[in-house]
């Protein structure tokens, strides 16, 4: 009887490290920072036309895989972009470029879809505004873009372009050669930031 007891502890206890071990493991892959080549993600960001702004040649480069459907992405785009991206293109202090990183459901990929064309037909401030109308209503991707009132030509050829190429705009399988494991996630010059509420203090190295 007391091997019985001191073998069911032991098995409690190993299984109890193995969590222990894989919680780590977790954690540590999302919070410590990793470094790629910043050039090679930049190069990424040109060969998939993701939405760029700001001046190519400024000090720091910053990069973010964000995913429309994702309420962190929401809360950045409030607060980060807002306060501390959105100055900084304006000042010339950084080229940023956004790439869609769509992993919650289906209904990512279809506004990582709609607006990658969004970018490619009617360019910057129409994606702008796609984004702003994503992140503020409660609604489909095909809805947003009728928010965004384009004209009819734009608009059609933004619809005809996603019904015929409905999983363009993202490369899943190519994100993970950057680590990306989560959205939004931040790169400062390479360096994918395990806090992005800091984002302030790296552009302003």
């Amino acid at each position: 009887m007391k091997k019985q007891l001191i073998l069911v502890i032991v098995l409690i206890l190993m299984i109890i490290a193995s969590l222990i071990i894989l919680m780590n493991m977790l954690f540590s892959d999302r919070n410590v920072d990793k470094t790629v080549n910043k050039n090679d993600l930049w190069n990424y960001v040109k060969k998939s036309d993701s939405p760029t702004f700001g001046d190519t040649n400024s000090k720091h480069q910053v990069v973010v895989f964000v995913d429309f459907n994702c309420p962190t992405c929401r809360k950045f785009y409030e607060k980060e972009y807002k306060n501390t991206i959105q100055p900084a293109i304006k000042n010339k202090k950084i080229a940023y470029a956004e790439v869609q990183h769509p992993f919650i459901n289906q209904e990512s990929k279809q506004y990582a879809t709609i607006s990658h064309y969004v970018y490619q037909v009617a360019r910057q401030k129409a994606y702008e505004k796609y984004k702003r109308l994503a992140y503020h209503y409660n609604t489909t991707p095909k809805d947003v873009l009728k928010r965004l009132h384009l004209d009819k030509d734009k608009h059609m050829e933004v619809l005809d372009l996603y019904n015929d190429h409905k999983d363009a705009g993202y490369n899943l399988n190519q994100d993970k050669t950057f680590k990306v494991t989560h959205t939004p996630s931040v790169y400062v010059d390479g360096k994918l930031l395990k806090d992005y509420s800091q984002l302030n203090k790296y552009i302003k190295k």
